[in-house]
């Protein structure tokens, strides 16, 4: 990270030539006024000198429990109980900045148009720490008190969905951004489909390998469940059907050959079409026929033919094609905790997103349980706009840093293409060359 600065995911602020002498002004000018709504906790950012860029190092100045989120660069948001607190993290020589948590750091930039929020509280109705879940159930309810012209959609985990208007949008998105247990607003987009042109990229002849002989070395998908979550699959098609089991959703069974599990979710509806989104994705993972044939179909079989899939279904069918968007209710249980757990998916690839290509709360959360479950691997689908001409950017949920986003070229560009996401960071993707 170039630069001295805190990075914002909507500011960059220097903090490189900022004197101690105005950081304890700031804090004398709030000594009164102490802005304390929870509990007697305020918000503060607290960066750390480089030599001590750890959250092991800030927890033996502050609470390990008070210390909420990293923001780039070696700086925390953290709850400080007073006043003497605040002047004693400054006079650490370990610390290098410590300033309030304004508002204004709080709601993304692209707001325009939006009608949904979604609000990442410091809160979680799932931790551990006593009092959590009551101070969560009791901030949801002071939001609907609120805001009674606005409902909820979700609140879950750290995270709360509220459905407003767009003209009231932006005036209640900064109402909540002055509560203290509010660390980030943005725009809830629709998820929408990927893999606009993997079904040409994919066939026979247009591959930059021989997948036979990827598989003569038993790399094949074996012993791996792979979850996805999509429109639906087509259960009967020969990819997929299994003649000696019939298969009986929401119930995880191990001896189907291909589908471990379908969960058909609150927002399913068990169905796809022969061409539906899910059907093609799903085949391009792990589809496979029922015997070893010599049937020409078996070259479209999918690139882990010997895996087995758990799906999620997320999509009820308002068309043949299936146009609508994905609903998907509390991803990080539904989509990431209960395929890992129940199924024993560690290996999961979705092609879906929204068209926000900065990083979002789905991407944080992502990032979140990866780093409490790192035997998980997650690939995501980076979008489909490079027909609009943007190729340097990757839409979230792929703007997580520790999922691999994947994009494809039929342009004879370098492989090892480097995307910009809206923040300006560059990061690493893998582009395989289709040409």
């Amino acid at each position: 990270m170039t630069g001295g600065g805190i990075f914002f995911w909507n500011e960059h602020i220097q903090t490189d030539d900022v004197a101690e002498a105005s950081q304890r002004a700031m804090l004398y000018s709030i000594q009164y006024s102490w802005p304390a709504e929870q509990n007697g906790f305020a918000h503060f950012v607290v960066q750390m000198k480089d030599a001590w860029c750890s959250s092991a190092v800030l927890s033996t100045i502050v609470h390990l429990s008070r210390i909420l989120f990293y923001v780039p660069h070696c700086a925390f948001i953290v709850y400080l109980a007073s006043f003497n607190e605040s002047m004693a993290v400054l006079q650490d020589n370990r610390v290098k900045f410590i300033g309030q948590y304004d508002a204004k750091h709080k709601i993304s930039r692209n707001m325009a148009g939006c009608d949904v929020l979604t609000v990442m509280t410091t809160l979680s109705s799932e931790a551990a720490v006593k009092g959590s879940k009551a101070r969560f159930r009791s901030f949801v309810s002071h939001v609907e008190h609120r805001f009674r012209s606005s409902s909820i959609i979700r609140a879950s985990g750290r995270v709360l969905t509220l459905k407003t208007n767009k003209k009231e949008c932006e005036g209640i998105a900064w109402s909540l951004a002055q509560l203290q247990e509010v660390h980030w607003i943005e725009c809830s987009r629709p998820r929408t489909k990927r893999n606009q042109f993997s079904k040409t990229s994919l066939t026979p002849g247009n591959l930059p390998y021989n997948l036979d002989a990827i598989f003569a070395r038993g790399i094949n998908g074996s012993g791996e469940v792979v979850h996805l979550a999509d429109s639906g699959i087509d259960v009967d098609h020969c990819f997929f059907r299994d003649s000696q089991r019939t298969l009986v959703f929401n119930k995880v069974d191990r001896e189907h050959r291909k589908l471990l599990v379908y969960w058909t979710g609150k927002h399913g509806d068990a169905f796809d079409s022969i061409g539906g989104h899910g059907t093609h994705v799903a085949g391009t993972i792990g589809g496979s026929l029922e015997e070893d044939t010599w049937h020409p179909l078996a070259n479209f079989s999918g690139i882990a033919p010997a895996c087995k899939l758990a799906f999620t279904d997320a999509e009820k069918q308002t068309a043949s094609d299936g146009d609508g968007n994905f609903l998907l209710d509390d991803i990080p249980n539904s989509i990431y905790l209960k395929p890992y757990e129940e199924a024993g998916a560690r290996v999961h690839s979705h092609s879906w997103g929204t068209q926000d290509f900065s990083y979002t709360v789905d991407a944080q959360e992502l990032d979140d349980f990866i780093y409490r479950h790192p035997d998980a691997f997650f690939a995501w689908a980076a979008g489909n706009d490079g027909e609009q001409e943007r190729f340097t950017l990757i839409a979230s949920p792929a703007s997580a840093k520790n999922c691999l986003s994947v994009g494809a070229t039929f342009a004879a560009l370098d492989s090892s293409l480097m995307a910009k996401e809206d923040g300006g960071e560059v990061r690493p993707s893998l582009c395989p060359l289709l040409v």
